[in-house]
């Protein structure tokens, strides 16, 4: 409610609009430094601080794009897939929950590489996973069928279809 408020309304105080871009440009380096490690080994505060970064990523996303360079764009991109592909299960649940939005906010040129990361995590081990990706599978594959990776995408789409779990099955379905 709040990213909303102050993403629609011009209030006289816009102190919070005015801090998030640079905010979450910081925790995007943070994102693409954590991720890559092995999360079996962080210390429980940096692999907490990165659940939750992951969990608000699209919803901060959507906020500071208007404000965001292109630079703080690519970082932003890059901080995305990483942690999409970190060996933290919560992180990529999350990032799973986050794909449809970010799909749709991020621009043309760096879709291609989330049509990648949908496949991969329709393939996911955890099914929870497939299971936040199964809720958003249509809405993400409406915003990557643009990119020149149908394929990819179509397999990802059929891997969540047929997908070993029903609770999978049924959540792309309704």
């Amino acid at each position: 409610r709040i990213l909303e408020s102050n993403r629609l309304k011009e209030h006289p105080y816009r102190i919070f609009a005015n801090c998030l871009h640079e905010v979450f440009h910081d925790f995007c380096f943070f994102a693409c430094e954590s991720a890559a490690q092995d999360q079996r080994m962080v210390n429980d505060d940096a692999y907490l601080l990165l659940e939750i970064f992951s969990e608000v990523f699209g919803e901060y996303l959507l906020t500071a794009i208007q404000k965001l360079d292109d630079d703080s764009i690519r970082i932003a991109h890059r901080a995305f897939l990483t942690m999409a592909t970190c060996n933290g299960p919560v992180v990529r649940r999350h990032c799973a929950y986050n794909l449809p939005g970010v799909s749709h906010v991020f621009p043309d040129h760096l879709r291609k590489e989330l049509v990648t990361i949908f496949e991969f995590l329709s393939r996911d081990p955890d099914a929870e996973t497939r299971w936040n990706l199964a809720a958003g599978v249509h809405e993400s594959v409406k915003a990557l069928s643009m990119c020149q990776q149908t394929d990819v995408l179509l397999r990802g789409a059929v891997s969540i279809l047929h997908d070993d779990n029903p609770l999978v099955r049924m959540n792309a379905l309704e």
